[in-house]
Parts: structure tokens; sequence; C-alpha cells
């Protein structure tokens, strides 16, 4: 009896050996395929072709293997060390925690024969048939739904209108001495709007303009009443923004509303974190 239970999990071992060797090599030969940018400029029905045939190969490859094993596939588990301690006693992971908190570095060179190798591939081409159809509806945008982002879209806001109010409010509210309505008026009309569409700030125009209480006017000098720009820089990039109008058909840069992908995007999040200089001498060392 022992000898064929013996004989039995010999012939379970190799059966799943040789499953999941075919798994690999069906992975590799999608991987092969499917695991590259497409080319630029792909069309969203050519894209969407792709990811069909990829998810219909993952499909076969998996079940090929669930049926010849009568298991699921391998997933990856969380085999970092860390240091124990009172609040993070060392313990044995059971259930989904096994499966929680697998690193990133880990999830993307995944083993080929786990489900997270699969997904990896499938997540790679979902997300560039998201991008192609984000391009695809760039290009039929109409200026009218152009000139609405352009409204939103904002780099410069130091002093706006409100800010503007809020300080010609206090002075009009000064308990000691407020400034009277006409007054209220003539000063309202030393400050004038930056034409550059991404600005909403607002410039004095006159040498004998109040100083803000929100912002520290006193180090910029008025510019002449004629003036369309609070800054030289907002006029070179309004000359810029009438350039790329004519060539793209709209004002914003490219970056305003092109689709970033998920790598691209977590390396730049990762880039961002700010992290203290002691932590940076720790993590040097290690």
């Amino acid at each position: 009896m022992e000898n064929k239970a013996a004989k039995l999990t010999i012939e379970s071992a190799v059966t799943q050996a040789q499953a999941r060797q075919e798994l690999n090599a069906s992975i590799i030969k999608l991987r092969t395929k499917y695991g590259f940018a497409p080319t630029k400029g792909i069309s969203v029905e050519a894209m969407r072709e792709r990811a069909e045939t990829l998810v219909e190969g993952a499909d076969q490859a998996v079940e090929a293997y669930v049926t010849s094993t009568g298991r699921t596939l391998d997933r990856m588990k969380n085999r970092s060390r860390y240091v124990a301690s009172k609040d993070f006693p060392k313990k044995k992971y059971v259930g989904l925690q096994e499966y929680a908190n697998v690193p990133d570095r880990q999830l993307k060179k995944a083993p080929l024969h786990t489900a997270e190798a699969i997904g990896n591939l499938l997540n790679f081409n979902a997300d560039y048939l998201l991008k192609a159809q984000h391009e695809h509806a760039v290009r039929e945008r109409t200026r009218q739904e152009w000139s609405r982002m352009e409204y939103e879209y904002v780099e410069k806001s130091d002093y706006n209108l409100r800010d503007l109010y809020d300080d010609l409010m206090i002075l009009l509210d000064d308990p000691v001495s407020p400034i009277t309505v006409e007054e209220y008026r003539k000063e309202r009309k030393k400050w004038k709007a930056c034409k550059y569409y991404a600005c909403d700030n607002y410039f004095p125009i006159a040498k004998d303009h109040m100083q803000s209480y929100s912002f520290k006017w006193t180090d910029i000098e008025a510019r002449r009443s004629d003036s369309l720009y609070c800054c030289e820089e907002c006029r070179k990039s309004q000359e810029n923004a009438l350039k790329r109008l004519e060539k793209t058909g709209t004002l914003l840069p490219e970056h305003a509303y092109e689709y970033i992908l998920d790598d691209a995007r977590e390396k730049k999040s990762k880039k961002e974190v700010p992290i203290e200089r002691k932590k940076v001498g720790e993590i040097a060392s290690l």
C-alpha cells in the first residue's frame, strides 16, 4: 500500500513538472510576441485584437495546466525579511496574508509558472490598449473641448483675482481708516489680469498700488499700463502656446494631456517620494 502511494506521489510530481514545463514554454512564446511595446501610433482596433489574442493564448495555457495537474497556478508569497520587534513579532503568515505585500521588484520578476507572471503580461498590454484609446480620443477632440481643458489648466496662481479682492476688502473693512468706494474703484483699476492662458495672476500697472497682505509685491516693479503679461516668462510662454495651437490644435503642452503608462508613472512617483538624509545614509550602508 505504501509503495502504491509513493508511486502515485512520484507520478503526480512528474505530471506537475511536465505541466509546469509546458506552461513555461507557452508563456515564453506569449511574452516573446506580446511582451514588447507595440508599434508607435497603433490603432485601437489593432491593439484590441492583439490584447484579445493574448488573452485567448493565456487562457489556453492556464486551462491546459489546470486540467493536467488538477490545481491552480502558483502564486508568489512574501518572503521578505524584516527585523522582529515588540510591535512586529516574528510569525508565520497563513491564508491570504502569505500573498500580501509582495515587493514590486519581485512581482515584476515573477517566475513564468505563476499567476503574477501572466498578470504582468496582461496588464502590460491592457495599459497600451488604454493608451491607444486615449490617443484616439485626443485626435477626435473638438476645439470646444480643448478650450474647456485650456481654461482649467493653470500653471501660475501666485496672486489671483480672489487674492486681490481679499486685500481690497481688508482695506474697505479697516476699523481705523477704511477706504471709500471711490478709492476702492481707483485701486482696482491699478491691477490687470495676465493674458497668458495658463496664468491667473493679477499684476500692478501703477507705482502707487497698494501693498498686498498675502503677497509681497514690494519686490515687484509695476509694469506699464499697456502690458499684457505679468512677466517676460508669461509673454514667451504665450508665444510658444500659440505656435503649439497651429501645430497640434491646442494651447496645452503635450504633458498636460498625454497618457502615462503605469510603469513610467510608478517610476516617477518613486523619484518624488521625500526621504530624510539620515535614512539615505542608512540605505546606502545596506
